[in-house]
């Protein structure tokens, strides 16, 4: 019964937020968005490191052209994952949060994300719902 309960637990927080962990890979600037492209869950962190202040543009730059990619139905379409934007007052950001995007529409998306890894901008941790099941 105990196990059952801690399996549940560890199940229902799948998609927490936190540091990114030993086994999570680090992203580089030069992103492979065929690798990272397949995680439910975007490499991301530390939360509350300074970033330079490009990243609030870039973030928004960044959500405009995600909001051009068109959602993938994975039953019928060839499929990637993306991180998804957040909005605070005053601040844009990224999120390790992921949706799903027909593989050919996420250039200009995928462009604007390599200028903010290059930029020195980190993906943030951020709760997120968990992966449905397989």
């Amino acid at each position: 019964m105990t196990r059952k309960i801690v399996a549940l637990l560890l199940m229902g927080c799948a998609g927490c937020g936190g540091s990114a962990g030993p086994g999570s890979p680090d992203v580089p600037v030069g992103v492979d968005f065929t690798r990272y492209g397949s995680f439910n869950l975007w490499p991301c962190g530390p939360n509350g490191a300074t970033q330079p202040a490009s990243c609030d543009n870039l973030a928004r730059k960044y959500e405009t052209a995600l909001a051009g990619t068109q959602l993938c139905n994975a039953q019928v379409d060839s499929c990637t994952r993306r991180p998804v934007g957040g909005l605070a007052p005053g601040a844009a950001f990224l999120c390790n949060c992921t949706t799903a995007v027909k593989v050919a529409s996420t250039k200009a998306a995928d462009a604007v994300l390599t200028d903010f890894y290059a930029a020195g901008c980190i993906i943030m941790c951020c709760p997120c719902p968990s992966p449905p099941p397989p």
